[in-house]
């Protein structure tokens, strides 16, 4: 697999090569030995295959040998179907976004296999692509006209998300739902945990709408029923994912400029949650709000950086980065004592890194802000003086005797 992967020129440099060589018999081995010690350690009726984001699908020399992209991925499918669902008598599920790519490979499939539908933006009207083509279709009611059964998933960190794609699906015929939490690496669960309560009422059919569901979980989660807070509680719930916040992030900013409502919006929210901490109904509520205004204060943070450094890049007065780095050290250390509280020690490393290279990245940003007019003024005193040649168009020779529309040389 490592010579595989070492000869493999990369369809999309800026991601690291995960897949495994479905052409590579070492791999069916190993996916043959994964899947069975999965069916025994679980006693679900189900076992979720992957197959999401293969960016190298048919890319290396040994799958080129074999057959085109399609083909190969196809046959890979179908060998995780055997084992699955032929070997080990489970129920074989995958992801779905490969068939942008591959879009005939579903009518090829054994149709037993669930097919899940993740969609992520905020406000879901149709089956979106996910990837640079951008396509919208509706894939649910062809998974349904094919004989497949289909899951729809969400995210966790977003409650319109959660909310379009409940209310998208209900005038379809969905398998069921699945919510997605991915990387957890740099916050702690207790934040995602309303978004869950939201979902599971709605699937449920606790609740009509994700309004009513948001109602009925601030009154069981934290014990208060209060408008204000459950309005702040819905926007504290959708927003912004920070991964990380590297020099790009500060200094790239959208040719619009930064929506002057955000940062307002997040204080508002952040001040409103604040006041109902002492009205929550025990210590597990307190802890959950206490991670959402923390969640309030990344975003705020986020925001602040950005506006600044693009305020200075401009030219206009702007937020001193030390009070931004300061603030930034206060949080780390909140977020460091609780990640060595619920979780383990290398987990609040992690944290630790992520705060400090966020810390790190705004010092750079404030040395090539400083360092930016003087290349500038540097930069135009060279090009002041020198000599530029007047640019001539010629034009090809297959063009020299055609004639525009006025009778004119085109």
């Amino acid at each position: 697999m490592k010579k595989c992967q070492e000869q493999l020129k990369k369809r999309i440099k800026s991601y690291n090569i995960n897949d495994l060589c479905p052409a590579n018999p070492q791999v069916r081995q190993l996916l043959e030995a994964y899947f069975t010690e999965v069916a025994e350690l679980f006693p679900s009726n189900y076992i979720h295959a992957g197959c999401d984001e293969a960016w190298e699908a048919g890319n290396c020399p040994r799958c080129k040998a074999v057959g085109n992209a399609e083909y190969i991925f196809t046959e890979h499918i179908k060998f995780c179907h055997d084992i699955i669902s032929g070997k080990l008598k489970k129920r074989m599920m995958i992801w779905d976004d490969m068939f942008e790519f591959f879009p005939e490979i579903p009518e090829k499939l054994p149709r037993d296999i669930i097919l899940v539908n993740w969609q992520y933006q905020e406000n879901v009207t149709d089956y979106q692509g996910h990837f640079s083509n951008l396509s919208f279709c509706d894939a649910n009611s062809r998974y349904t006209k094919l004989g497949f059964d289909y899951i729809f998933a969400p995210a966790e960190y977003f409650f319109s998300n959660i909310d379009s794609i409940t209310d998208y699906n209900r005038s379809r015929h969905p398998y069921g739902a699945l919510l997605t939490i991915w990387e957890k690496a740099e916050s702690l669960m207790f934040r995602f945990l309303p978004n869950i309560s939201v979902a599971g009422k709605l699937w449920n059919h606790q609740a009509q709408n994700a309004e009513e569901a948001l109602k009925q979980t601030a009154a069981e989660l934290f014990g208060i029923k209060n408008d204000d807070f459950i309005n702040a509680l819905q926007l504290s719930l959708n927003g912004t994912r920070i991964s990380g916040v590297s020099e790009n992030t500060l200094l790239a900013n959208s040719i619009k400029g930064i929506d002057p409502r955000l940062l307002p919006s997040l204080q508002l929210q952040q001040c409103t949650l604040k006041k109902y901490v002492s009205c929550t109904k025990n210590a597990l509520a307190e802890l959950i709000l206490s991670e959402l205004i923390d969640a309030c204060e990344t975003k705020i943070l986020y925001w602040r950086s950005i506006k600044a450094f693009s305020a200075m890049l401009n030219n206009m007065s702007y937020e001193n980065p030390d009070n931004i780095i300061a603030d930034l050290n206060e949080l780390k250390e909140r977020q460091i004592n609780k990640f060595m509280q619920y979780r383990r020690p290398c987990d609040a490393e992690k944290i630790k890194n992520f705060f400090e290279k966020w810390q790190k990245n705004t010092c750079i940003c404030i040395y090539i802000e400083i360092s930016l007019p003087s290349f500038f003024a540097l930069s135009g005193r060279f090009l002041k003086n020198m000599q530029v040649a007047p640019l001539r168009l010629t034009a090809p020779k297959e063009l020299e005797n055609t004639t525009a529309p006025s009778g004119k040389p085109a």
